[in-house]
């Protein structure tokens, strides 16, 4: 450190012993303008102004040992060394060593895990937020490793209403099979490990690009309707491929569906027969026209029907009696066209939209419903009186005009009866 003369040493190999290569004089003024040529230069600034003598003596004065990391362009690209210098324990403290040693793959190697290690971090952060987002919706979420099988849970409690990490497995659909049986209710067993087998919910998401079913899960030995959806997340930079399974509690919304199905059955339901009532009627009357509009000319028919005599019976035995006329009628109608909708559309009056079986075998079906009342001979028995319009593509484009060849074949028969009886 006084002269600045050096002697260099390099092995030739990973095991050689170090001879000596060369001497020299001017070490640091040397040593700069090799730097120069040869360290990478986003390094360069850092390196020349630790390496100059007043700088390495101040530093050495405190501490025995000083590194410096930098990179030196090797074959064009740049590579990590480190550089270490040391004052030997000796009387004579003129001197230090310093010794160079190429680290780029200890580095490298360094930096990947870092990297990993910050990527796993901001995964956690990202999924964290998202869980937190998607709290209110989803009480598990599940981010399965497609190509392991690993998983990490996150699950919402209680107490803070959130979505935590709680949980990494080693094998989510293996999970699945064990803890199905137990957690869902035994009426959606089969269909939940259909849906969950690994094979059956990759080719779903191939082919539909996500995955949902609901069923009905045991939460504290009560049965809550659940949803499961199922999508694909690829990460573009790792290459590896996972699927986020998310579960939502949709039991308030299952029963608020049910309970307005359950007032929509009433509110189309006739009180007093029990079969669907005009407003019904009407539903399926702007059903059948959206169908006609569309091309969609399946064959059907309608038939309308007349109980013959309700009047004379309320007004001879009361509305009780008349009310058992109506219903006795409504059930003959039901009996006959066990395959068609019936609806009470008037008073005494039904209406049935007749297609498959039904349709097929209208005239015989019809005619049975008129055996009865051909050997009826008394006044308050029940006559049926029909009439029937079939579907005419050229001719028919709403169900009203059917309606109407109906209603006039009905009427035309309730003449002839009058006719027949006086």
């Amino acid at each position: 450190m006084e002269t600045e003369e050096y002697e260099e040493f390099g092995a030739r190999d990973s095991y050689g012993t170090l001879p000596v290569e060369q001497t020299g004089y001017n070490f640091f003024a040397e040593c700069e303008n090799n730097m120069r040529r040869l360290v990478y230069p986003e390094d360069l600034e850092k390196v020349l102004s630790i390496m100059k003598k007043d700088v390495i003596q101040d530093a050495l004065r405190y501490n025995p040992v000083y590194t410096l990391d930098y990179r030196l362009m090797v074959n064009g690209r740049p590579e990590y060394y480190r550089l270490k210098i040391v004052r030997p324990e000796s009387p004579d403290d003129s001197h230090i060593v310093i010794g160079i040693g190429n680290i780029n793959s200890q580095i490298r190697h360094q930096m990947e895990q870092e990297k990993k290690l910050e990527r796993a971090h901001h995964d956690k952060r990202t999924y964290a937020r998202i869980a937190h987002a998607l709290a209110k919706d989803f009480f598990i979420i599940y981010y399965v490793d497609i190509d392991t099988n690993a998983f990490i849970e996150f699950s919402s409690t209680d107490r803070y209403k959130e979505l935590q990490v709680e949980t990494n497995g080693v094998d989510f659909f293996e999970s699945c099979i064990h803890n199905v049986p137990i957690a869902i209710h035994e009426e959606d067993v089969d269909k939940v490990l259909y849906v969950v087998n690994k094979e059956n919910m990759l080719r779903e998401i191939n082919q539909h690009g996500s995955v949902s079913t609901s069923y009905r899960m045991i939460l504290s030995g009560e049965s809550v309707y659940v949803n499961l959806k199922a999508i694909p997340m690829d990460d573009d930079e790792t290459g590896s491929h996972h699927i986020v399974v998310a579960v939502s509690n949709i039991d308030a919304q299952m029963k608020r569906e049910q309970e307005f199905a359950e007032a929509q059955a009433i509110a189309m339901k006739d009180t007093l027969t029990g079969v669907k009532n005009k407003r019904a009627y009407s539903t399926a009357e702007r059903s059948i026209n959206a169908d006609l509009q569309n091309g969609k000319t399946e064959p059907f028919a309608i038939a309308v029907f007349d109980l013959y005599g309700t009047k004379r019976v309320n007004d001879t035995l009361g509305h009780e009696a008349g009310d058992r006329f109506i219903r006795g009628g409504c059930e003959r109608i039901c009996h006959t066209f066990r395959h068609s909708p019936v609806y009470r559309i008037g008073g005494d009056e039904f209406a049935a939209i007749l297609r498959g079986r039904d349709y097929e075998n209208r005239d015989a079906l019809l005619k049975a419903l008129n055996e009865p009342d051909e050997k009826n001979s008394q006044p308050n028995e029940i006559y049926i009186i029909f009439g029937m319009a079939e579907f005419d593509p050229e001719n028919d484009k709403t169900l009203d005009t059917m309606f109407d060849r109906a209603d006039v074949a009905m009427y035309e028969n309730k003449l002839r009866l009058k006719k027949h009886r006086l």
